[in-house]
């Protein structure tokens, strides 16, 4: 079982490696009962491994470190993130490239670039460490824009069956899917292509020394006559001004061990669900009632089952999950949960000493969009609160005892 202050030293040793460390957002540094291992799974150098049969459980050798961003998009609180480019500056690189050029930016992986040599458009391309570093943010964000001002929003993928970072091709994929989905929801026509190599858009003619102008067969000219005005532009303006605010501040977690008054560890929603939340918003309104995707979960409680402990609302890292408690003597407890702060970490999972709760992937859009909050009133514990038996009550039921009876 990891040992806390362990895992948060030798988390900071990826620090310097182009990827940013902030333990406290970790949910195993959070609680060392989680599960999650997402950013050993896709780390194909070795650089992160988990070995839960030691006292720290995680291994890092940052020399293995390659800083291709696979672990970064799969880190569902933000524990990790990339540098040098971050997501800031890579989108605001895409979206120069689309205002002023109206050109189609094209996020190509840096295995494949280095076949390529000269033979591309330096100017259209965003060189990333692997492909499954750009997560549905990004891709949503630079969508609206791309509609109105170039052809497509194109992922160029190199030879993923012989490269060391296969695992980035699966998270590529399961982006590039999300995203679409996302996009298919809003009622609004994705402008994602992948594709085997660079497309031709950017290949360089080797007797002009131009990139040809031809895009699936159409010229650039007829292609954007034959792209609709409107609420397509509309849109476009909108999430335009909205990935202007891109970098606005968000309040940082400063400790994991500290605990507030209301009971809870420092809690914070990771910029990018919230500029993702914002960016479809101002797309427009979601078409479709449900949305099974890997961003978001739904919580659902066995009451019966519960025992009204609410560490989950303790541990969450997102506040997605908080208490209530209704003044009067008649007044309910329990908790609420809003999906739009949940990122499956599944931590809340882990830590049930009852199992009464799990999360799904299928969320409503009414609730996601609207930020409402499901509320699930439990049973009040049979322990005084701030009594002297508390503790001993509490342990009690988590062990699956009886009322104590004072004598």
């Amino acid at each position: 079982m990891p040992d806390t202050l362990a895992m948060i030293k030798v988390l900071n040793s990826l620090q310097g490696t182009g990827i940013a460390v902030f333990p406290e957002r970790c949910v195993v540094v959070r609680n060392r009962n989680a599960h999650c291992r997402r950013c050993a799974e896709v780390c194909d150098t070795g650089a992160i491994s988990f070995d839960d049969g030691g006292s720290v459980g995680l291994t890092i050798d940052a020399e293995k470190c390659v800083s291709c961003g696979n672990c970064t998009s799969s880190c569902p609180t933000t524990a990790l993130e990339a540098r040098n480019p971050d997501d800031a500056e890579l989108l605001r690189y895409a979206t120069e490239l689309i205002r002023e050029r109206g050109l189609a930016p094209v996020f190509a992986c840096k295995p494949l670039l280095d076949t390529q040599r000269d033979g591309y458009d330096r100017s259209r391309v965003i060189e990333v460490g692997c492909l499954g570093r750009v997560e549905e943010t990004e891709l949503v964000a630079l969508a609206a824009l791309v509609a109105s001002c170039a052809d497509a929003l194109y992922l160029a993928y190199g030879d993923c069956m012989s490269c060391p970072l296969a695992s980035g091709r699966l998270s590529a994929d399961c982006m590039a899917h999300t995203t679409e989905l996302l996009l298919e929801a809003w009622g609004y026509a994705s402008p994602l292509r992948t594709c085997e190599g660079l497309p031709t858009s950017v290949v360089l003619d080797s007797r002009t020394s131009r990139h040809t102008e031809d895009v699936d067969g159409l010229s650039r000219r007829d292609f954007f006559a034959q792209l609709k005005e409107g609420a397509k532009a509309m849109a476009t303006h909108a999430a335009s001004n909205a990935i202007g605010n891109e970098e606005a501040a968000v309040a940082p977690i400063s400790s994991v061990t500290k605990v507030s008054n209301d009971g809870t560890l420092p809690q914070l929603v990771p910029h990018r669900h919230a500029r993702l939340l914002e960016y479809l918003r101002f797309i427009g309104r979601p078409q479709a009632e449900f949305l099974d995707t890997r961003l978001w979960g739904c919580l659902s409680i066995d009451i019966s089952t519960c025992t009204s402990c609410r560490m989950c609302a303790t541990f969450c890292p997102t506040g997605a999950i908080s208490r209530f408690d209704d003044p009067g003597p008649q007044g309910e407890m329990g908790i609420e949960h809003r999906p739009a702060a949940c990122v499956q970490c599944r931590l809340c999972e882990d830590i049930c000493p009852s199992k009464a709760l799990s999360i799904r992937s299928e969320v409503s859009l009414r609730e996601l969009v609207g930020r409402k909050a499901v509320r699930f009133v439990m049973r009040p514990p049979r322990y005084r609160l701030n009594s002297p038996d508390q503790i001993r009550q509490r342990m009690y039921d988590l062990l699956g005892g009886g009322q104590i009876y004072e004598r």
